[in-house]
């Protein structure tokens, strides 16, 4: 992966305020379009529909309009608006409707309004949790198929890789490399459809439930670490067992090999006391030419609970670097799953996903471009 773009993702992730590009009148505007051509298999089983074939996805495409203006008193007043688009998509499923399917559509991303100082920034709206920007920080395949959060946010319900609103955050200013990042999400009914433990889609009860996510991250010259701890109270699934999870992830940079690992215990998933489940996975990235680079990651979740619900995804690529805006990339991902589980391997931030039900083996290619601006 280019050195470059690497710094891009680490800086991305550790602030969750979109840095100014483009000027206009004291706003900003900013931007990443991303396409891809893919051929995706679903893997089904147990008489799940067949949805493979070709797709063009948009993955997370988006536009951020943001800006902010002097209070004086070394005390800045902010907002971003983020929107995702779907480029090369209808923003319809296949005919019927299949269970299986997600697609590209329109969304809201990141969106707040704040304050910045001295003590670093406060602000409310909806953002991405600290626990998932330290996962978004050392994925190799990011919204591309073998995004990791296929394996890591777990195997349905809520999930650990939120953009919640109704939340409050604070992210502090860096201290000798370490930033600290904070997030409350209020009491809300804004939770979304998973897959259950039984490889169907299920739609969770819009009961209320808070969220509190914090995390602390180092970077300095090539180390980058950091560790974050998600809570979801029991009221979201209406149990009396809140879930939670730790998550470390680390990434070493050795121009021009980048090494990166993660590891996750989540308690009570899905509010069941007795699921504990552990998620690990490592990542190599090594530019062979200024402009070329392969890369690779494996990520493995064990069983958990009643058991034979484990799963693994391998996914290999190649990118080339056209210039600091525009890249391209080819990639292969897989997810091999038990007989009772049903991860996939090209969900996460990639626009189309297909799910073969319980037992099955997702696969696919993918050619994609991506540009930002």
């Amino acid at each position: 992966m280019n050195k470059k773009l690497l710094t891009l993702a680490i800086a991305g992730a550790l602030v969750p305020f979109a840095l100014p590009v483009t000027a206009m009148a004291g706003v900003t505007v900013s931007g990443y379009a991303h396409v891809s051509v893919d051929s995706l298999n679903n893997g089904g089983v147990n008489n799940e529909p067949n949805l493979g074939g070709s797709y063009i996805s948009s993955n997370a495409s988006n536009i951020v309009i943001s800006g902010d203006t002097d209070l004086g008193g070394g005390l800045k007043a902010l907002f971003s608006a983020q929107t995702f688009l779907s480029l090369g998509s209808d923003n319809n499923p296949p005919p019927g409707n299949p269970a299986g399917f997600s697609y590209d559509q329109f969304s809201n991303g990141n969106t707040y309004a704040g304050l910045e100082g001295g003590f670093g920034t406060i602000a409310a709206g909806r953002n991405d949790s600290p626990m998932k920007q330290l996962g978004r920080a050392v994925d190799l395949f990011g919204n591309e198929i073998g995004d990791s959060r296929n394996i890591i946010s777990g195997p349905g319900g809520y999930g650990f890789d939120q953009r919640p609103g109704h939340t409050l955050f604070y992210v502090s200013p860096d201290m000798s490399g370490v930033t600290v990042k904070a997030a409350y999400t209020l009491e809300n009914s804004d939770l979304s459809t998973g897959v259950g433990l039984s490889g169907t889609p299920t739609q969770i009860p819009a009961r209320k439930g808070s969220e509190s996510s914090v995390s602390a991250v180092y970077s300095q010259g090539i180390v980058f670490g950091g560790l974050a701890y998600e809570y979801h109270s029991a009221s979201i699934y209406g149990t009396s067992n809140a879930e939670s999870a730790v998550r470390a992830a680390g990434a070493i940079n050795f121009d021009p090999v980048r090494v990166t690992a993660l590891y996750q215990h989540d308690a009570n998933v899905e509010g069941v006391s007795a699921n504990k489940l552990n998620v690990w996975g490592v990542g190599v990235a090594y530019t062979f030419i200024p402009t070329y680079a392969v890369k690779a990651q494996y990520y493995h979740a064990n069983t958990y609970g009643a058991g034979n619900n484990g799963a693994h995804m391998v996914a290999v690529g190649v990118t080339h670097t056209f210039s600091k805006n525009a890249e391209a990339y080819l990639d292969y991902a897989k997810t091999n799953n038990d007989s009772a589980a049903a991860y996939s391997a090209l969900a996460g931030g990639h626009g189309n996903n297909i799910n073969g039900g319980v037992g099955s083996d997702p696969h696919g290619v993918s050619l994609g471009m991506i540009y930002t601006f």
